[in-house]
């Protein structure tokens, strides 16, 4: 099962953990990093950042596309009964965040959205003291 954990860090720490899964992939061997493909880490710097990209609107969104797998943007947008450019707005929002992919479908054949995740695991440690070493972009380790 792959699992997206979506955390509020900073981007040092961020930094920091990527920098460590270089080292531990580098020291270890090839059957020790099976279990770090099944996951992924989408990280926001502060509460109010990760509210604003993932508003309940855009999680119901992820969901529709996850239980359904729809085939297009549009599909999709009537899954969840939307305007068709909002949606497309919010895929282009979520793909950009590491939340969805999508699949371009070539030559005449549609957009399709994908959740590349079988969960998404949401771990949140409010902080009481705002850091200051944050510039508001969220951040992914994959």
């Amino acid at each position: 099962m792959k699992t997206l954990y979506i955390t509020l860090e900073n981007r040092d720490s961020v930094r920091e953990k990527t920098l460590e899964r270089v080292r531990d992939a580098a020291d270890s061997e090839p059957a020790d990093l099976k279990n770090r493909d099944d996951e992924a880490i989408v990280a926001f710097p502060s509460y109010d950042v990760l509210t604003t990209h993932l508003t309940p609107v855009r999680l119901e969104l992820v969901q529709a596309i996850a239980e359904h797998e729809p085939e297009s943007v549009s599909e999709t947008a009537d899954l969840v009964e939307r305007d068709v450019g909002d949606v497309s707005r919010d895929i282009q929002r979520l793909e950009a965040i590491g939340l969805l992919e999508v699949d371009e479908g070539g030559p005449g054949l549609p957009t399709q959205p994908v959740v590349p995740y079988d969960r998404l695991e949401f771990r949140i440690d409010y902080p009481l003291v705002e850091d200051s070493g944050s510039d508001g972009t969220p951040a992914s380790i994959a």
